[in-house]
């Protein structure tokens, strides 16, 4: 597995010093490390980091970090899998520019075990973004391709403590 790493060049100025930097995977989407810089600081600092045990060895899911919990986190939804498959799959890069990269994951990526896990097609998307020597964001997004209605969340007591309802996905 290779590793792309991902800067701003505004991560050495404004926000903080130089060196700030995250690293991900195509397998699950996976960001493994981010590294800021606080306070005029010349030298990154791990803030967000895999344990040096991780197994980086698909289709196994990357310890630590952030994974892509999809289409359910831990046991809360219809899937005995946990985390859903999302994290074991492999993601293709779809955009990548300076400070920010892309991944795309669509049902016809996935096997036909995984398939059976969904309503039908859908589009995901993880953006990593560099924001500057102190920021990051990811964003997540779903795209329903199908005309039935993704419910996502069918744990009784999980439902009981939501307030929205933003695991169902409608065209």
């Amino acid at each position: 597995m290779q590793a792309r790493v991902i800067s701003s060049s505004s991560s050495s100025g404004g926000g903080g010093g130089g060196g700030a930097c995250a690293t991900t995977y195509e397998h699950g989407a996976h960001l493994t490390g981010w590294k800021a810089s606080f306070d005029g600081d010349k030298d990154a600092v791990d803030v967000i980091f895999t344990s040096g045990s991780a197994i980086f060895k698909p289709p196994k899911a990357i310890r630590g970090g952030i994974p892509v919990c999809w289409p359910q986190f831990a046991n809360y939804g219809p899937l005995e899998l946990q985390h859903g498959f999302a994290r074991n799959c492999a993601w293709k890069v779809t955009d990548e520019k300076e400070g920010s990269i892309e991944y795309t994951l669509t049902y016809d990526d996935i096997d036909d075990q995984q398939k059976a896990m969904v309503p039908g097609p859908f589009t995901l998307k993880i953006r990593h973004v560099v924001v500057d020597g102190t920021r990051m964001r990811t964003y997540m997004s779903v795209t329903n391709e199908s005309e039935k209605e993704f419910n996502l969340d069918n744990d009784q007591e999980f439902q009981k403590t939501r307030t929205t309802d933003h695991s169902t996905i409608r065209r």
